[in-house]
């Protein structure tokens, strides 16, 4: 057996079931708003919600509700003991007005998702230059036809008209936008970020009401004007930085404006107020309901380009992470494939007998070759979690034991001080090794330019503190331009260099929690300290 409840819901996806449904809320709304009226007559100021639904019916699934329209306002004038010409007038008038709605706002190709200051105000220019004027209009000419409501209008129809235009465009301003988040997906107004700030506001929202019905109401209408302009501005920013949702606070202000009309009907019915009064008061909130509606798309226009230029900045980092990937193992695989190739244009022209000599060479450079990619792959994923403990004396010999050939061949005199014993520390030894071999070579590179009849020194230090572990090394080359001088990453001064080696020991130390120390060397040269966490 089928579900019936799925059968209802279905049916109510469908144009019929969305047409009754706009009816019966129509109905529904009106009967509950129109019962709120202290003084039914059509000079009172009222926030008249089903003009809100109808609008919002409209832009959502197109002209044909404008039949959903006709028949509710049809049945709601006639429920109301209107006469039935009377009623299918008002009936025409108000589906007319939803048809024009649909027509104006798929030519002008309006973006219902409201996520911008250039939709939002042409639906505010069109609420209230097109549709209610229009609205306004026709449906005082229908009234004025019938005597009985004549002489309730009086002499002049400029009060009824500005009243008329104030019901319709409260709700089409208000609650409109909300109705356009929350049609297509209802559920959505019930995820928990949304039920807390309700949780928040509704309360809020009530206060700011008592305030005003037991504060300057009873005094003076004026108050009403600026005592929500002081509590709404605030409050649109807070709710657009926590919930970045223009439609809650559409609904916010819907609420607010429909409880300060309900408070100026109860003044109208005990005679405290002026039916002039109350329409001033109700323009001045309708304003001040507005220009929150900015402020609070503003800030929300704001948060979303901050979020995706944060994004952006996301993806650009990543991009560079891989270029440089890319760029760090180019870096580290030339020396090998340098002497691969050497190796293997001295194979064409060497006896049989000392081949095997350098097909060992070739082989170990191979082997050099995929050790060097593997430490800057592992370097660059930047994974600190993964760091364990290690002896950090082994770490720099073996460095130091790898460029043995080159600072022999360039004539380099070390001398490594405090690796007697062992150094403990948490850290990944293919990252550390990567990082000093990038620091000897650039030793190595600067003590080449050192004249042949001077000494070429390097020194090699670890010190330990409760504290740290630093790691030293220094030259007698010619040192960094100051005492304070600090790398700018990528920039070489060398005429064949990329700066990746060094950008290399950042990555590392970075990884490592480490602070990494340039500075003057005893020897007069270069120095650059890692101070490891212990």
């Amino acid at each position: 057996m089928s579900n019936p409840g799925v059968k209802i819901s279905r049916w109510f996806s469908s144009e019929a079931g969305r047409i009754t449904l706009l009816a019966l809320l129509y109905v529904f709304f009106g009967r509950l708003i129109l019962a709120l009226d202290a003084q039914p007559s059509i000079q009172t100021p009222i926030f008249f919600i089903p003009e809100g639904i109808a609008l919002a019916f409209v832009l959502l699934y197109g002209r044909t509700m404008a039949i959903g329209v006709f028949a509710g306002q049809l049945l709601l004038s006639l429920g109301s003991g209107a006469p039935a010409w009377q009623a299918i007038g008002l009936g025409c008038s108000y589906g007319l007005e939803a048809l024009i709605a649909s027509l104006v706002t798929q030519w002008l190709r309006l973006d219902l998702r409201l996520k911008n200051q250039k939709d939002f105000w042409i639906l505010l220019g069109l609420i209230a230059l097109i549709f209610q004027p229009f609205s306004a209009s026709a449906g005082l000419l229908i009234l004025s036809k019938f005597p009985s409501q004549s002489a309730t209008l009086g002499k002049s129809m400029q009060l009824p008209w500005i009243n008329w235009w104030i019901s319709g465009a409260m709700p089409q301003s208000q609650l409109t936008p909300f109705l356009l988040f929350f049609l297509p997906a209802p559920r959505s107004l019930f995820k928990r970020p949304n039920l807390i700030w309700a949780a928040k506001v509704i309360p809020l929202l009530t206060a700011i009401l008592l305030i005003n019905f037991f504060g300057g109401l009873n005094t003076t209408a004026t108050a009403l004007g600026f005592f929500p302009l002081l509590m709404i501005t605030p409050l649109t920013v807070a709710i657009a930085l926590q919930t970045n949702n223009f439609a809650l606070f559409s609904l916010y202000s819907s609420m607010l404006a429909l409880g300060i009309a309900i408070l100026l009907q109860i003044q109208s019915e005990n005679l405290l107020l002026k039916i002039e009064d109350i329409a001033r008061t109700e323009i001045r909130v309708l304003v001040v309901c507005w220009i929150s509606q900015a402020v609070n798309l503003t800030t929300i226009q704001l948060i979303t380009a901050r979020d995706l230029a944060t994004q952006r900045s996301k993806q650009l980092a990543q991009q560079l992470k891989i270029s440089l990937m890319a760029a760090s193992l180019t870096h580290e695989v030339k020396q090998p494939i340098a002497a691969i190739r050497l190796a293997g244009q001295q194979l064409l022209t060497t006896p049989d007998k000392n081949r095997s000599q350098l097909i060992n060479a070739v082989m170990q450079s191979a082997d050099e070759l995929s050790i060097s990619t593997t430490k800057v792959h592992n370097l660059l994923r930047s994974i600190p979690a993964g760091l364990h403990p290690l002896d950090l004396s082994s770490c720099v010999e073996l460095a130091v034991l790898q460029e043995k050939f080159k600072l022999e061949e360039a004539q380099i005199s070390i001398r490594m001080r405090g690796l007697e014993g062992p150094c403990p520390i948490k850290g990944d030894s293919s990252q550390i090794s990567l990082a000093l071999s990038n620091l000897l070579r650039n030793c190595i590179q600067e003590l080449r330019n050192i004249p042949g009849d001077q000494p070429r020194l390097l020194t090699v230090e670890l010190a330990t503190s409760p504290s740290w572990v630093a790691l030293s090394i220094g030259d007698n080359g010619r040192g960094f331009p100051s005492d304070h001088w600090q790398p700018d990453l990528f920039k070489t001064t060398k005429p064949d260099g990329t700066g990746l080696g060094l950008y290399l020991v950042h990555q590392m130390a970075e990884n490592h929690q480490a602070q990494l120390l340039f500075g003057r060397s005893s020897m007069g040269g270069a120095q650059v300290t890692i101070r490891f966490p212990p």
